[in-house]
């Protein structure tokens, strides 16, 4: 009984200790915040577009330029996160993407939004970079993983928040959804204004190389690997899933339930696998993900009842929720602290690319054959387990910490 009662008291002790510190809870409200205003406003800009006149193809372009541009800069923003004080790149990310929304007030014709809309895209681009860096120099490496699990859980919970508050606004006006997305965007800014100072090893260097050095490429080539099955299933979805359970005799309401099921498992699951990540390594994590998605997305390819596409689809969000906290701490265990940013902008960028390959290899395969479609993912999650044996040992970095 004393035993018992001893193991759950240091459980309880050892979860207190991993609270995210007020610094990283800042960042945390102010990552919230930008993408709640983000998801606000993207499930709402076709309908937008097309009441300026888009086709379907013009609306298809904006939302493919929009993702490559904010790929694209990721890694500028990373540079720009390690040459200067993170927290001003971060806030001064946050009121930028923010004031765009007022564009999107103004009578302007089709293709100027088209440019504002690449433009918006583009320094949305500057916030991810310099938060993950913030978050890394100010957690304990040793509870890196558990500080990027709750990272995790303010961007997913955003994606839960986000879209069914836009969805309220549209009913009202397409002009309330920018206000509004806007007006918490700038909120975002708010509590990065009360992080103190960066440690002196965290300092922005004089200089700081603008090119992606080789070796740079070779430490991050394990997270990208392993990351990229994730993503290229992320990607697969938001071009075919709605149009799949359309096909399926979905009604509207249970697509949107799907999504929200996929999501669910990020935000109630993504610390506990952080925890995990820390204290084992994130090749076990990575491992059962990649098998795990590897072995449901051929199932979700012939299953033809609408229940259970949607079960097997919070599968797939039970694999796939331990991916961002073992990328995000396998770059913060290989990078030094002034590199930080730059790691993380080049990770960003590569991620994003398989994002999009999986919207547009599945969206060509769709067309020919859902089977082949949903199969292609387990194609790409045996290429990123690959990767797994690469992946830096969570006990080993521990113990590197503790000399």
């Amino acid at each position: 009984m004393t035993a018992g009662t001893d193991s759950i008291r240091a459980r309880v002790q050892y979860l207190l200790r991993g609270r995210p510190s007020r610094p990283v809870f800042l960042i945390l409200v102010a990552t919230l915040f930008n993408t709640v205003g983000y998801q606000v406003f993207i499930p709402i800009m076709p309908i937008f577009l097309t009441r300026k006149g888009a086709s379907p193809f013009i609306v298809g372009f904006v939302s493919a330029i929009a993702l490559l541009s904010y790929g694209l800069g990721q890694y500028p923003a990373g540079w720009l996160a390690d040459r200067f004080d993170r927290r001003r790149i971060v806030a001064l990310a946050t009121l930028g993407y923010a004031s765009f929304f007022v564009v999107y007030l103004l009578p302007l014709p089709l293709p100027v939004l088209v440019v504002c809309r690449f433009l918006h895209a583009a320094t949305g681009a500057f916030f991810t970079p310099g938060a993950l860096a913030l978050v890394a120099d100010l957690t304990p490496r040793q509870q890196v993983s558990r500080a990027f699990g709750f990272f995790q859980v303010a961007t997913m919970s955003g994606l839960l928040l986000g879209p069914l508050a836009g969805g309220v606004l549209a009913s009202w006006s397409l002009d309330w959804v920018f206000i509004a997305a806007g007006a918490v965007c700038a909120g975002a800014a708010l509590p990065l204004l009360f992080i103190d100072a960066p440690p002196p090893e965290h300092h922005p260097e004089a200089v700081v190389a603008v090119t992606v050095q080789p070796s740079t490429v070779r430490r991050l080539l394990p997270a990208i690997t392993v990351g990229w099955a994730p993503e290229y299933l992320t990607g697969m979805l938001t071009a075919i899933w709605s149009l799949y359970l359309l096909s399926r005799g979905a009604a509207t309401w249970q697509i949107g339930l799907s999504f929200t099921l996929f999501a669910l498992p990020s935000v109630l699951g993504s610390v506990a696998l952080g925890d995990l990540i820390d204290r084992r390594g994130a090749k076990l994590v990575m491992v059962a993900s990649l098998v795990g998605l590897g072995l449901v997305a051929p199932v979700v390819g012939i299953a033809a009842a609408v229940p259970v596409l949607i079960l097997l689809l919070t599968a797939q969000g039970v694999f796939t929720a331990g991916e961002r906290p073992a990328v995000y701490s396998e770059v913060t265990h290989r990078f030094s602290a002034r590199q930080q940013a730059r790691a993380q902008g080049f990770l960003q960028m590569a991620l994003i690319i398989g994002d999009t390959v999986g919207a547009i290899v599945g969206g060509l395969l769709y067309s020919r054959s859902a089977t082949a479609a949903f199969a292609s993912i387990s194609l790409m999650c045996l290429v990123s387990l690959a990767g797994v044996p690469f992946l830096w040992s969570g006990r080993r970095a521990i113990a590197a910490d503790a000399e």
